[in-house]
């Protein structure tokens, strides 16, 4: 077995092992050197950016990596490694791809947003409508300029989807998720926590890779785990307890899903 396949059986005995599982899921899942193989990908966002129209963004790159088998893999690979245990999901990612999958919705946090949410309260159809124009501005039949944001039943204001790429970004849609991460982690002193950091890289340092690394600090129980293409070291504080894996975390998932 390669030394990578034995740092990797490693993380997953390290998670069985744990009484309580903290992961953050980082830039690399929700990669642009993915998105850029993809056809028409460069092309159509051009065209959003002509239009001024970077918010429809989040609901594009889904539409772009829903068909993604390694995004799929790895994910497959984080639910099978997670199930039966305590645990609780930061991720960055805006794709709305984390939703989709066989695990608890109270347990995870996408604090940058996702396409699933709006700034306000459209009705149904209008979300529906939506979906279907920018499918068609993708395919080429709609102009990005034309799209009809739907409106708030509240304020009677065009709505966009509830991310950093909004021009109002609305906390309180992710904050009850982001109480109950808080209130989860208060319960991890004293306990073996396996911390879990795939492909986080420096948006918002502060969110995972910073704060995980003091979490790990503080709870001498823990395991550190880094998986990152090129940003995978390890504080000198944490070697004893740190493992740190060259190798995008996309890809270490998919591994671990056949292991």
């Amino acid at each position: 077995m390669s030394a990578e396949a034995n740092s990797l059986m490693e993380i997953k005995e390290k998670i069985q092992a744990a009484d309580m599982v903290l992961v953050g899921i980082g830039e690399e899942f929700e990669d642009e050197a993915f998105l850029q193989e993809k056809e028409n990908y460069a092309e159509i966002c051009g065209k959003i950016a002509e239009a001024g129209a970077q918010w429809v963004v989040p609901y594009v790159n889904y539409l772009f990596l829903k068909e993604d088998t390694r995004l799929k893999k790895a994910y497959e690979g984080l639910t099978s490694l997670l199930q039966g245990k305590n645990y609780f999901i930061l991720s960055y990612c805006m794709d709305g791809l984390l939703s989709e999958q066989e695990l608890k919705p109270d347990r995870m946090a996408e604090f940058c947003g996702n396409w699933r949410h709006f700034t306000g309260e459209p009705e149904e159809n209008e979300k529906i409508a939506l979906y279907r124009e920018i499918e068609a501005c993708v395919r080429g039949e709609m102009s990005f300029r034309d799209l009809k944001a739907p409106v708030s039943l509240k304020t009677c204001q065009p709505c966009e989807f509830n991310t950093l790429y909004a021009e109002h970004f609305e906390e309180p849609n992710y904050k009850e998720n982001w109480d109950r991460y808080l209130k989860w982690l208060q319960g991890t002193l004293n306990k073996k926590l396996c911390i879990l950091e795939l492909g986080a890289g420096m948006r918002n340092l502060n969110t995972i890779r910073i704060r995980y690394e003091k979490i790990a600090e503080l709870n001498l129980k823990s395991d550190f785990i880094r998986i990152h293409e090129y940003l995978y070291q390890i504080p000198a504080g944490l070697a004893e307890r740190g493992t740190g894996i060259q190798k995008n975390a996309v890809y270490a998932m998919e591994e671990l899903k056949k292991m």
